[in-house]
């Protein structure tokens, strides 16, 4: 890959948060097909990939060992799914799939062979279609440069789940979900383990190779750690924004344009700290944390109490985990709680419109299917109108026809769609998929408001 020409990665949310793990070898072979893809195909094709363009584009070491970790990586992909969890009518449903639908090329049979013919044909599987073409909303795109020198399948992925939340600035997982996402849940029991060998490491590897950097902090219930809570950093790497977003489109939520932590904070304590201070503090601590302590000095100062070292005094306050200003809180907390319940209500129609208009496209692409199962299987359809009589709340009129009641009454016409629904299952298989993680993630946000 030629690294002045940009290639973007476009995953649907879903295929971003679902639960599979893949080595490193495995990873840099899946980021290359994912390359190949254009945002206008309409079908995956056979991918031929040569080796040495992938020892290339993640500058691995050009020899033996190299090529045979990725002709096994491939051969490993056949046996990997990704398992995608979501929730329908209630119910707790998942999705799962293979990767890959097949593989083949020349990759060596104990003969030294050039390397222009070390190469690989693969294709994906033809279900998860809609977690990668196609894409109008829901999906994270961004640059592939940014991932190229991740040493670690924990950091790619990590950098992913952040990168969709960049414009929010922040990020809480559970612990035990976080975990099931990077297919680690019966590894790193302790915390403290956890902490070093994934997000330590992560956040070094986004800080050095990538367009976004974090902070984090722990959040326990009781004696143990339960959440973690993520704050990501937009930052430039060498002069070139290499994760910008040219489509906009990291996250279906809306784009923010506030001033960042620094450019606020900045002018209100420059009169004691310098610039590399208050970064170097930014960079150490959460977000909410710094922006605290700050607040609470300037509470003090404006009380007129008398504070000799005001740079040492915020370089303790920032470091206070549980920092509480009676005084700031009794005066801001009616304001708060007014703002809070407004921008809930206003997140909730939000959410709450997009999840109608899903399920409305659903229902249109589901009858247009039906329509045509109607015309090209007459007896089927006069199963499904039977099946539909009889069934208990179908509201049937038996002083109207069939097709009347299909026409006037919606309880009986949607006991004919669901009787079609049975019939033919692997026609609407694909519009589901579709649809049904997108509809999950909706009522997933409400009910977390």
């Amino acid at each position: 890959m030629d690294k002045g020409i940009v290639k973007l990665i476009r995953k649907s949310n879903d295929l971003v948060e679902a639960r599979y793990k893949f080595d490193i070898w495995e990873t840099r072979l899946f980021t290359k097909m994912l390359t190949m893809i254009r945002k206008d195909d309409e079908d995956f094709k056979d991918y031929k990939i040569y080796l040495k363009e992938v020892v290339a584009d993640f500058d691995l070491h050009k020899n033996k060992e190299s090529y045979e970790y990725l002709k096994l990586g491939a051969k490993k992909l056949m046996k990997k799914t990704f398992y995608i969890p979501y929730e329908e009518d209630g119910v707790k449903r998942f999705f799962e799939t293979p990767v890959i639908a097949g593989l083949d090329g020349a990759v060596g049979d104990g003969r030294k062979m050039r390397e222009d013919h070390l190469y690989i044909k693969i294709s994906f599987h033809p279900i998860i279609k809609p977690y990668l073409l196609q894409l109008k909303s829901q999906f994270t795109v961004y640059d592939v440069r940014n991932i190229l020198k991740l040493p670690s399948t924990y950091s790619i992925r990590i950098y992913e789940l952040l990168k969709q939340y960049e414009n929010i600035k922040k990020r809480t997982f559970d612990i035990v979900e976080l975990k099931e996402i990077l297919g680690i849940q019966d590894k790193y029991k302790l915390y403290g383990h956890f902490r070093e060998r994934v997000i330590e490491k992560a956040k070094k590897d986004l800080q050095q190779y990538t367009d976004i950097s974090f902070t984090y902090e722990a959040i326990k219930k009781g004696r143990a750690v339960s959440k973690i809570r993520f704050y990501i950093v937009s930052q430039n790497l060498g002069g070139e924004t290499i994760g910008e977003n040219p489509e906009n489109a990291t996250n279906s939520e809306p784009v923010t344009t506030e001033n960042t932590p620094f450019e606020t904070l900045f002018p209100k304590v420059k009169k004691w700290i310098s610039a590399a201070t208050l970064k170097k503090w930014l960079q150490d601590y959460p977000e909410e944390q710094v922006v605290n302590g700050v607040q609470y000095t300037l509470n003090r100062l404006e009380k007129g109490e008398s504070i000799p070292n005001v740079g040492g005094y915020l370089n303790k306050m920032v470091q206070q985990t549980r920092l509480f200003d009676v005084a700031a809180n009794s005066k801001e907390k009616a304001v708060t709680k007014k703002k809070a319940v407004k921008e809930r209500k206003e997140k909730k129609a939000e959410l709450e419109a997009i999840e109608k208009k899903l399920r409305t496209e659903l229902y249109e692409q589901e009858l247009a299917i039906i329509k045509k199962l109607f015309k090209a299987d007459a007896e089927a359809k006069d199963a499904a109108f039977l099946a539909a009589k009889t069934a208990r709340m179908s509201g049937y009129d038996y002083s109207l026809t069939d097709e009347e009641n299909y026409k006037t009454k919606p309880s009986f016409r949607s006991a004919v769609h669901n009787k079609m629904k049975k019939l033919y299952p692997e026609k609407f298989k694909a519009v589901q998929m579709k649809y049904a993680p997108k509809i999950k993630l909706a009522r997933k946000k409400i009910r977390l408001l």
